[in-house]
């Protein structure tokens, strides 16, 4: 066993030789792996036009169209030649799921090499039958695969086929009449 007059001089000894030698320890750039590296990524939503969770007021005019017509989202998967598929729902309820209110999906681009894709998530429907002024939950679900149609599959109009990954993001929106009703 070293004693701790031993172990000063050891330190102090390996100081020294770090000092004197003249090499440098220089960190490596940070690098992205190869992006389509063969496994199966969840694709994920890094930005958005509104910021999630919001808050986000939707204001309906006279038309009843609302005050903004959509929402772009941007989503990065680096399974490069997935296709990405969103459905939008309002305040989803597992145990009373209802259909999407909107429903999209952007494919790869031939060649591409980029992880990241825009979807556009039109907001016309959101506020259709909702009640106004009060705070709802939208959830974007965003899949590499095909959403299951089958409702019987749990969770219902969110499920994803055979070997697809999801995320979901959320905003809260209050929809609001211009007109006060």
């Amino acid at each position: 066993m070293l004693s701790v007059r031993a172990m000063a001089w050891w330190g102090l000894g390996l100081a020294c030789l770090a000092l004197t030698s003249g090499a440098c320890v220089i960190p490596l750039p940070y690098e992205d792996p190869v992006p389509d590296g063969g496994a199966n990524y969840p694709p994920l939503i890094v930005a958005s036009t509104v910021k999630i969770p919001g808050p986000l007021l939707l204001t309906l005019g006279p038309d009843g169209r609302p005050s903004l017509d959509s929402i772009s989202i941007t989503v990065q998967d680096r399974d490069v030649e997935d296709t990405i598929y969103a459905r939008v729902f309002r305040d989803y309820n597992f145990d009373q799921p209802t259909p999407p209110y909107v429903s999209t999906e952007k494919a790869s681009t031939p060649g591409s090499t980029s992880i990241a894709r825009t979807l556009s998530l039109p907001t016309n429907t959101w506020c259709n039958t909702a009640m106004q002024d009060v705070p709802l939950v939208f959830d974007v679900v965003v899949a590499d695969r095909k959403f299951d149609e089958n409702p019987t599959v749990k969770p219902a109009y969110r499920a994803v086929t055979a070997g697809g990954e999801f995320s979901v993001g959320s905003w809260v929106v209050t929809c609001h009449s211009a007109g006060g009703n």
